[in-house]
């Protein structure tokens, strides 16, 4: 397939082909599926590209995806890259997973590109075992009432460092207290 690749943490226990007999509104559907019997991480079907024609402004990443057997989670994901390759955004749908069997589902990804931005990449992953299909792909230019979908994650961290004198117990991860 032009312009997609096959990556991840084990992208040999996962192939991807064209679902022949499958369309998803008359469109081309792509199927990413492990093929071990017991995965140890990901596999996704991705693309990088440049970030030039997107540079400041916001980019949604669409699609349609279904599942079957999926025993952890399937997500479409993009991730904006800067000099040196740092990670500027990401959002690989982890707060919202697919999971299971699921029918046709249009989902999305939506990240700012800053001025900085040298490269995008995104695709569809899945992790653990378990088929998924794909269909209806779209990156486009949206405008600043379409929220980032990545806002969880900073939501998710504490305005500045906590207990760096260890005077309060420490707890594990995630625990709230």
């Amino acid at each position: 397939m032009t312009g997609w690749h096959m990556a991840g943490s084990h992208p040999s226990q996962y192939e991807h082909a064209f679902a022949d007999e499958t369309t998803y509104e008359g469109k081309p559907v792509v199927e990413l599926r492990s093929v071990v019997p017991r995965t140890d991480g990901f596999g996704t079907l991705m693309q990088t590209f440049s970030a030039e024609q997107f540079s400041g402004q916001r980019v949604r990443f669409s699609g349609a995806l279904k599942s079957e057997s999926v025993e952890d989670r399937v997500g479409l994901w993009m991730r904006v890259d800067g000099p040196s390759r740092q990670m500027l955004a990401f959002d690989n749908m982890a707060g919202r997973p697919v999971g299971g069997t699921t029918d046709w589902e249009n989902h999305e990804v939506v990240l700012d590109v800053s001025d900085e931005a040298v490269a995008i990449a995104l695709g569809v992953l899945l992790v653990g075992g378990g088929e998924a299909w794909m269909s209806d792909l779209d990156v486009e230019i949206v405008g600043p009432e379409v929220e980032t979908t990545d806002a969880g994650m900073i939501a998710a961290l504490p305005e500045r460092p906590q207990n760096l004198d260890f005077s309060e117990p420490l707890t594990a991860a995630g625990d709230e207290r």
